[in-house]
Protein backbone atom coordinates (compact mmCIF):
# COMPACT_ATOMS: atom_id res chain seq x y z
CA UNK A 1 0.00 0.00 0.00
CA UNK A 2 1.22 3.75 -0.52
CA UNK A 3 1.35 5.62 2.34
CA UNK A 4 -0.68 8.34 0.20
CA UNK A 5 -3.34 5.44 0.42
CA UNK A 6 -6.60 6.31 2.41
CA UNK A 7 -6.57 3.01 3.99
CA UNK A 8 -3.24 4.14 5.70
CA UNK A 9 -4.32 7.90 6.71
CA UNK A 10 -7.07 5.71 8.65
CA UNK A 11 -4.91 3.58 10.35
CA UNK A 12 -2.41 6.33 10.69
CA UNK A 13 -4.98 8.51 12.10
CA UNK A 14 -6.89 6.08 14.18
CA UNK A 15 -3.46 5.16 15.83
CA UNK A 16 -2.27 8.75 16.83
CA UNK A 17 -4.70 11.07 16.54
CA UNK A 18 -5.26 13.39 20.01
CA UNK A 19 -7.87 12.10 22.05
CA UNK A 20 -10.47 13.93 23.27
CA UNK A 21 -13.58 14.54 25.61
CA UNK A 22 -16.72 14.21 23.70
CA UNK A 23 -18.68 17.05 25.32
CA UNK A 24 -21.68 16.21 24.32
CA UNK A 25 -22.04 12.57 25.20
CA UNK A 26 -20.55 13.38 28.77
CA UNK A 27 -22.89 16.43 29.27
CA UNK A 28 -26.46 14.09 28.56
CA UNK A 29 -24.85 11.49 30.72
CA UNK A 30 -24.46 14.32 33.62
CA UNK A 31 -27.91 15.86 32.64
CA UNK A 32 -29.22 12.43 33.03
CA UNK A 33 -27.59 12.44 36.13
CA UNK A 34 -28.98 15.92 37.83
CA UNK A 35 -32.48 14.91 36.67
CA UNK A 36 -32.54 11.68 38.82
CA UNK A 37 -32.35 8.73 35.81
CA UNK A 38 -29.33 6.70 37.04
CA UNK A 39 -29.78 4.28 34.64
CA UNK A 40 -29.78 6.35 31.57
CA UNK A 41 -27.11 8.33 32.89
CA UNK A 42 -25.17 4.78 33.38
CA UNK A 43 -25.89 3.88 29.60
CA UNK A 44 -24.72 6.79 28.44
CA UNK A 45 -21.36 6.75 30.31
CA UNK A 46 -20.49 3.54 29.11
CA UNK A 47 -20.98 4.48 25.58
CA UNK A 48 -19.59 7.63 25.56
CA UNK A 49 -16.41 5.70 27.22
CA UNK A 50 -16.91 2.89 24.61
CA UNK A 51 -17.27 5.47 21.77
CA UNK A 52 -14.46 7.98 22.40
CA UNK A 53 -11.09 8.85 22.91
CA UNK A 54 -10.79 10.97 25.95
CA UNK A 55 -8.07 13.00 27.58
CA UNK A 56 -6.97 11.32 30.64
CA UNK A 57 -8.34 13.45 33.40
CA UNK A 58 -11.39 13.98 30.87
CA UNK A 59 -11.81 9.47 30.88
CA UNK A 60 -11.72 9.65 35.35
CA UNK A 61 -14.06 12.12 35.30
CA UNK A 62 -16.70 9.91 33.53
CA UNK A 63 -15.65 6.95 35.28
CA UNK A 64 -16.29 8.63 38.53
CA UNK A 65 -19.57 9.66 37.15
CA UNK A 66 -20.42 6.06 36.65
CA UNK A 67 -19.41 5.53 40.16
CA UNK A 68 -22.17 8.32 41.78
CA UNK A 69 -25.17 6.20 39.32
CA UNK A 70 -23.59 3.22 41.08
CA UNK A 71 -23.96 4.51 44.43
CA UNK A 72 -27.25 5.84 43.59
CA UNK A 73 -28.46 3.10 42.69
CA UNK A 74 -26.97 1.26 45.62
CA UNK A 75 -24.62 -0.81 43.66
CA UNK A 76 -22.27 -0.89 45.75
CA UNK A 77 -20.21 -3.63 44.75
CA UNK A 78 -19.68 -2.55 41.35
CA UNK A 79 -19.08 1.07 42.68
CA UNK A 80 -16.19 -0.50 44.64
CA UNK A 81 -14.68 -2.42 41.83
CA UNK A 82 -14.73 0.51 39.41
CA UNK A 83 -13.02 3.09 42.00
CA UNK A 84 -10.07 0.33 42.60
CA UNK A 85 -9.62 0.72 38.40
CA UNK A 86 -10.08 4.52 38.93
CA UNK A 87 -7.40 4.36 41.99
CA UNK A 88 -5.07 2.07 40.03
CA UNK A 89 -5.24 3.25 36.12
CA UNK A 90 -5.37 7.14 37.12
CA UNK A 91 -3.31 7.67 40.19
CA UNK A 92 -1.31 10.77 38.95
CA UNK A 93 -5.04 12.49 38.37
CA UNK A 94 -6.84 14.86 40.93
CA UNK A 95 -10.17 11.82 40.42
CA UNK A 96 -7.78 9.71 42.28
CA UNK A 97 -8.34 11.22 45.38
CA UNK A 98 -11.72 11.60 45.35
CA UNK A 99 -11.89 7.89 44.61
CA UNK A 100 -9.91 7.16 47.35
CA UNK A 101 -12.19 9.13 49.33
CA UNK A 102 -15.11 7.47 48.38
CA UNK A 103 -13.87 4.17 48.41
CA UNK A 104 -13.30 4.91 52.39
CA UNK A 105 -17.60 5.54 52.75
CA UNK A 106 -17.96 2.59 50.62
CA UNK A 107 -16.24 0.61 53.11
CA UNK A 108 -18.55 1.89 55.51
CA UNK A 109 -21.53 1.12 53.11
CA UNK A 110 -20.81 -2.18 52.65
CA UNK A 111 -20.74 -3.61 56.04
CA UNK A 112 -24.06 -2.04 56.40
CA UNK A 113 -25.50 -3.50 53.09
CA UNK A 114 -23.16 -6.61 52.54
CA UNK A 115 -23.58 -7.37 48.70
CA UNK A 116 -21.75 -11.17 49.03
CA UNK A 117 -22.87 -12.97 45.82
CA UNK A 118 -21.36 -16.52 45.15
CA UNK A 119 -19.15 -17.01 42.24
CA UNK A 120 -21.54 -19.22 40.40
CA UNK A 121 -23.96 -16.60 39.99
CA UNK A 122 -21.65 -13.50 40.17
CA UNK A 123 -21.40 -11.01 37.73
CA UNK A 124 -17.48 -10.00 36.59
CA UNK A 125 -18.12 -6.49 38.31
CA UNK A 126 -19.52 -8.35 41.68
CA UNK A 127 -16.38 -7.75 44.01
CA UNK A 128 -17.50 -7.06 47.73
CA UNK A 129 -15.84 -4.00 49.52
CA UNK A 130 -16.20 -5.97 52.49
CA UNK A 131 -14.28 -9.07 52.64
CA UNK A 132 -10.64 -9.36 50.92
CA UNK A 133 -11.29 -13.38 51.05
CA UNK A 134 -14.54 -13.03 49.24
CA UNK A 135 -13.13 -10.64 46.60
CA UNK A 136 -10.09 -12.80 45.93
CA UNK A 137 -12.53 -16.04 45.45
CA UNK A 138 -14.95 -14.03 43.10
CA UNK A 139 -12.20 -12.80 41.31
CA UNK A 140 -10.17 -16.31 41.04
CA UNK A 141 -13.76 -18.03 39.71
CA UNK A 142 -14.00 -15.16 36.96
CA UNK A 143 -10.91 -15.14 35.75
CA UNK A 144 -10.83 -18.83 34.48
CA UNK A 145 -11.18 -19.22 31.02
CA UNK A 146 -9.86 -18.07 27.88
CA UNK A 147 -9.42 -14.34 26.80
CA UNK A 148 -8.85 -12.73 23.37
CA UNK A 149 -7.01 -9.07 23.40
CA UNK A 150 -9.03 -6.19 21.50
CA UNK A 151 -7.39 -3.20 22.12
CA UNK A 152 -4.55 -1.90 23.80
CA UNK A 153 -3.93 1.72 25.58
CA UNK A 154 -1.63 3.87 27.46
CA UNK A 155 -3.02 5.35 30.68
CA UNK A 156 -3.22 8.22 29.74
CA UNK A 157 -5.94 7.05 26.93
CA UNK A 158 -3.67 7.03 23.91
CA UNK A 159 -3.44 4.21 21.69
CA UNK A 160 -0.17 1.61 22.58
CA UNK A 161 1.47 -0.90 20.09
CA UNK A 162 0.35 -3.96 19.88
CA UNK A 163 1.55 -6.84 22.29
CA UNK A 164 3.27 -10.18 21.58
CA UNK A 165 0.71 -12.05 23.84
CA UNK A 166 -2.63 -11.37 22.96
CA UNK A 167 -4.66 -14.56 24.14
CA UNK A 168 -4.72 -15.63 27.80
CA UNK A 169 -6.09 -18.95 28.88
CA UNK A 170 -6.62 -19.31 32.66
CA UNK A 171 -7.61 -22.85 34.27
CA UNK A 172 -9.08 -24.43 36.84
CA UNK A 173 -6.17 -26.54 37.62
CA UNK A 174 -3.47 -23.19 38.27
CA UNK A 175 -2.12 -23.48 34.65
CA UNK A 176 -1.92 -20.74 32.73
CA UNK A 177 -1.47 -20.73 28.58
CA UNK A 178 -0.13 -17.49 26.96
CA UNK A 179 -0.71 -17.07 23.28
CA UNK A 180 1.55 -15.43 20.77
CA UNK A 181 -0.68 -15.75 17.35
CA UNK A 182 1.27 -13.45 15.22
CA UNK A 183 4.41 -15.83 15.41
CA UNK A 184 2.23 -19.20 16.02
CA UNK A 185 3.72 -19.64 19.55
CA UNK A 186 2.39 -20.71 22.77
CA UNK A 187 3.92 -20.88 26.12
CA UNK A 188 2.20 -22.74 29.18
CA UNK A 189 2.95 -21.54 33.17
CA UNK A 190 1.22 -21.49 36.25
CA UNK A 191 -0.83 -18.70 37.66
CA UNK A 192 -1.73 -17.27 41.20
CA UNK A 193 -4.67 -15.14 42.09
CA UNK A 194 -2.80 -13.12 44.96
CA UNK A 195 -5.60 -10.86 45.94
CA UNK A 196 -8.72 -9.25 44.08
CA UNK A 197 -6.87 -7.29 41.52
CA UNK A 198 -3.37 -8.88 41.42
CA UNK A 199 -2.49 -12.11 39.24
CA UNK A 200 1.29 -13.62 39.66
CA UNK A 201 2.28 -15.99 36.12
CA UNK A 202 5.88 -18.03 36.00
CA UNK A 203 6.41 -19.84 32.79
CA UNK A 204 10.25 -21.47 31.57
CA UNK A 205 11.93 -19.31 29.45
CA UNK A 206 11.76 -20.42 26.05
CA UNK A 207 16.02 -19.88 25.15
CA UNK A 208 16.88 -20.93 28.39
CA UNK A 209 14.79 -24.57 29.88
CA UNK A 210 16.04 -24.03 33.46
CA UNK A 211 15.07 -20.19 33.44
CA UNK A 212 11.89 -18.75 35.04
CA UNK A 213 9.75 -16.15 33.91
CA UNK A 214 7.94 -14.78 36.63
CA UNK A 215 5.51 -11.67 36.00
CA UNK A 216 2.94 -10.20 38.42
CA UNK A 217 -0.03 -7.95 36.90
CA UNK A 218 -2.85 -5.87 38.60
CA UNK A 219 -5.91 -7.13 36.41
CA UNK A 220 -9.59 -5.47 37.01
CA UNK A 221 -12.54 -7.86 35.51
CA UNK A 222 -15.59 -5.07 34.29
CA UNK A 223 -19.10 -5.99 32.82
CA UNK A 224 -19.96 -2.63 30.12
CA UNK A 225 -23.63 -3.77 28.53
CA UNK A 226 -23.81 -7.51 29.73
CA UNK A 227 -20.07 -7.82 27.97
CA UNK A 228 -17.47 -9.52 30.79
CA UNK A 229 -14.19 -7.85 29.77
CA UNK A 230 -10.71 -8.41 31.72
CA UNK A 231 -7.93 -5.39 31.89
CA UNK A 232 -4.55 -6.29 32.90
CA UNK A 233 -2.12 -3.28 33.54
CA UNK A 234 1.23 -3.54 32.65
CA UNK A 235 3.99 -0.83 32.91
CA UNK A 236 1.49 2.17 32.02
CA UNK A 237 -0.70 0.07 29.54
CA UNK A 238 -3.71 -0.71 29.80
CA UNK A 239 -4.44 -4.20 27.58
CA UNK A 240 -8.13 -5.23 27.57
CA UNK A 241 -9.74 -8.69 26.73
CA UNK A 242 -13.32 -10.32 26.08
CA UNK A 243 -14.13 -13.85 26.63
CA UNK A 244 -12.97 -16.02 23.43
CA UNK A 245 -16.44 -17.62 23.34
CA UNK A 246 -18.08 -14.20 22.04
CA UNK A 247 -15.77 -13.85 19.03
CA UNK A 248 -17.23 -14.28 15.12
CA UNK A 249 -14.25 -14.84 13.47
CA UNK A 250 -15.60 -17.43 11.49
CA UNK A 251 -18.09 -15.61 9.98
CA UNK A 252 -15.68 -13.27 8.09
CA UNK A 253 -12.96 -15.56 7.14
CA UNK A 254 -11.84 -15.19 3.68
CA UNK A 255 -10.27 -13.08 0.99
CA UNK A 256 -11.80 -9.60 0.68
CA UNK A 257 -11.58 -7.18 -1.95
CA UNK A 258 -12.02 -3.43 -2.89
CA UNK A 259 -10.76 -0.26 -3.97
CA UNK A 260 -9.39 2.79 -2.09
CA UNK A 261 -8.47 6.49 -3.60
CA UNK A 262 -4.78 7.67 -2.86
CA UNK A 263 -5.40 11.52 -2.62
CA UNK A 264 -5.09 12.35 -6.29
CA UNK A 265 -8.35 10.56 -6.59
CA UNK A 266 -6.85 7.53 -8.11
CA UNK A 267 -7.84 4.55 -7.52
CA UNK A 268 -6.23 1.85 -5.78
CA UNK A 269 -6.79 -2.41 -5.13
CA UNK A 270 -7.10 -3.72 -1.97
CA UNK A 271 -7.28 -7.01 -0.92
CA UNK A 272 -8.06 -8.15 3.10
CA UNK A 273 -7.29 -11.82 3.76
CA UNK A 274 -8.41 -12.99 7.09
CA UNK A 275 -7.34 -16.35 8.03
CA UNK A 276 -9.02 -18.91 9.92
CA UNK A 277 -6.51 -19.20 12.31
CA UNK A 278 -7.01 -16.26 13.78
CA UNK A 279 -4.28 -13.74 11.15
CA UNK A 280 -4.77 -11.22 8.83
CA UNK A 281 -3.06 -9.78 5.43
CA UNK A 282 -3.64 -6.46 3.62
CA UNK A 283 -2.44 -6.03 0.30
CA UNK A 284 -2.29 -3.05 -1.85
CA UNK A 285 -1.17 -3.57 -5.59
CA UNK A 286 -0.68 -6.89 -4.95
CA UNK A 287 2.30 -6.07 -2.22
CA UNK A 288 1.97 -6.28 1.71
CA UNK A 289 1.21 -3.19 3.38
CA UNK A 290 -0.17 -4.55 7.07
CA UNK A 291 -0.22 -8.00 8.94
CA UNK A 292 -1.17 -9.45 12.22
CA UNK A 293 -4.49 -11.02 13.74
CA UNK A 294 -7.67 -10.00 13.98
CA UNK A 295 -11.07 -10.15 16.53
CA UNK A 296 -14.51 -9.49 15.10
CA UNK A 297 -17.28 -9.47 17.34
CA UNK A 298 -20.59 -8.10 18.04
CA UNK A 299 -20.26 -4.57 20.68
CA UNK A 300 -23.77 -4.20 22.33
CA UNK A 301 -22.71 -0.51 22.00
CA UNK A 302 -21.27 -0.14 18.20
CA UNK A 303 -22.80 -3.40 16.48
CA UNK A 304 -20.17 -5.23 14.99
CA UNK A 305 -17.06 -4.22 15.59
CA UNK A 306 -13.35 -5.67 13.66
CA UNK A 307 -9.53 -5.60 15.73
CA UNK A 308 -6.88 -5.28 13.41
CA UNK A 309 -3.31 -5.55 15.07
CA UNK A 310 -1.31 -3.51 12.51
CA UNK A 311 2.43 -4.57 11.50
CA UNK A 312 3.51 -2.58 8.32
CA UNK A 313 6.56 -3.47 6.54
CA UNK A 314 7.62 -0.20 6.24
CA UNK A 315 6.52 1.58 9.54
CA UNK A 316 6.83 -1.18 12.29
CA UNK A 317 4.00 -1.43 14.69
CA UNK A 318 1.13 0.84 14.95
CA UNK A 319 -1.11 -1.20 17.11
CA UNK A 320 -4.84 -1.96 16.99
CA UNK A 321 -7.29 -0.27 15.31
CA UNK A 322 -10.89 -1.06 15.57
CA UNK A 323 -13.34 -0.52 13.24
CA UNK A 324 -17.55 -0.78 12.38
CA UNK A 325 -18.29 -3.87 10.20
CA UNK A 326 -21.50 -4.41 7.97
CA UNK A 327 -21.38 -8.03 6.48
CA UNK A 328 -24.04 -8.75 3.96
CA UNK A 329 -24.38 -10.86 0.82
CA UNK A 330 -20.94 -11.34 0.44
CA UNK A 331 -20.21 -7.45 0.78
CA UNK A 332 -18.01 -5.95 4.14
CA UNK A 333 -18.64 -2.33 5.11
CA UNK A 334 -15.88 -1.19 7.09
CA UNK A 335 -14.98 2.37 8.36
CA UNK A 336 -13.19 3.07 11.75
CA UNK A 337 -14.69 3.89 15.21
CA UNK A 338 -14.52 7.64 15.13
CA UNK A 339 -12.10 9.16 17.79
CA UNK A 340 -13.86 12.43 17.81
CA UNK A 341 -17.30 13.42 17.69
CA UNK A 342 -16.79 15.53 14.03
CA UNK A 343 -13.95 12.88 12.66
CA UNK A 344 -14.40 12.72 9.14
CA UNK A 345 -15.17 8.59 8.22
CA UNK A 346 -14.39 6.78 5.04
CA UNK A 347 -16.16 3.53 3.99
CA UNK A 348 -14.26 1.09 2.14
CA UNK A 349 -16.51 -1.53 0.28
CA UNK A 350 -15.03 -4.97 0.15
CA UNK A 351 -16.44 -7.48 -1.76
CA UNK A 352 -15.74 -11.24 -1.09
CA UNK A 353 -13.93 -13.28 -3.67
CA UNK A 354 -13.05 -16.65 -1.87
CA UNK A 355 -14.53 -18.30 0.86
CA UNK A 356 -11.12 -20.06 1.73
CA UNK A 357 -8.85 -17.99 4.19
CA UNK A 358 -5.91 -17.85 1.32
CA UNK A 359 -3.86 -19.68 3.83
CA UNK A 360 -0.91 -19.97 0.82
CA UNK A 361 -0.39 -16.51 0.70
CA UNK A 362 -0.51 -15.88 4.38
CA UNK A 363 2.77 -14.62 5.62
CA UNK A 364 5.04 -16.25 2.92
CA UNK A 365 6.45 -12.66 2.31
CA UNK A 366 6.17 -11.23 5.65
CA UNK A 367 9.54 -9.18 5.85
CA UNK A 368 8.59 -7.45 2.01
Amino acid sequence: MSKYTIVALIIICVMHSSCSLAPAAANRSQKAYDSGDYKESLRLANRALTTYEYSAAGEANLWILIVDNYIQLEQYAKAYGTLRYIIEAYSYTETSYRAKSLLQSLDKISKQKPQIRSPKNSTVADFSAQSLNINKTIASHLLIGKWDLTTSNLMNGNGALAPRIDKYEFKANGEVLLVDTLNQFNMIGSYKVIDESTVTYSFTNPRNRQKKIDTTLKFYLTEHSGINKLQLISYQHVFTYIPASILKNDAIIGTWKGVTLDRSGNSTPYELVLSKNGLSDGFNNGKRTHYGYYRYWFNPLLGNTLHLSMQMPSYGNYGISSYSVNVENGVMLISPIANEPNQKIVTIKLTKVDDNDSAEKLWLNKGL
